[in-house]
C-alpha cells in the first residue's frame, strides 16, 4: 500500500478529492460484510508489518480507499470527546450505511462526515 506513507508526508488538502470519490460499481449487501472484513484484515497486516505508526485519520483514509477499491461506499467521520475538562480530543472513523465499521470509539461524538 504505497499510499499510506504519502498521507504522512503531504497535507490533507493535497488528496482531499480522494475522500469524496465513490466506488465505480456498488456491491450487494451480503458482499459488503465480507469486503469490510477483508479490508479490516488488510489493515491489520499493514499495521503489523509497516515500520510507521499511523494516526486514526491515516488509518481511516486508507480503510476508505480500500473499501472504494472493493466497491463499498463509505464515509469518513470525525468526532470529538470532551470527557475531561479543558481537553478536547479528536478521532476519525469509517462508516458504511450510517454504521461505524472501523475504529469505533464510544466516547466520541460525530461532528463531521464526508458525504
Amino acid at each position: 500500500m504505497a499510499f499510506v506513507p504519502v498521507i504522512n508526508l503531504f497535507p490533507l488538502k493535497n488528496y482531499i478529492w480522494l475522500l469524496k470519490t465513490k466506488p465505480k460499481s456498488p456491491v450487494a449487501v451480503v458482499d459488503k460484510k465480507y469486503f469490510i472484513r477483508l479490508a479490516r484484515k488488510t489493515m491489520r497486516r499493514i499495521e503489523r508489518f509497516s515500520p510507521f505508526r499511523f494516526t486514526c485519520l491515516v488509518k481511516s483514509i486508507t480503510f476508505k480507499l480500500l473499501l472504494n477499491t472493493l466497491g463499498v461506499d463509505s464515509n469518513i467521520a470525525l468526532g470529538i470527546s470532551n470527557s475531561q475538562p479543558r481537553l478536547l480530543r479528536a478521532h476519525a472513523f469509517v462508516k458504511v450505511d450510517e454504521e461505524v465499521v472501523y475504529l469505533k470509539r464510544r466516547r466520541f461524538r460525530e461532528v463531521y462526515s464526508t458525504e
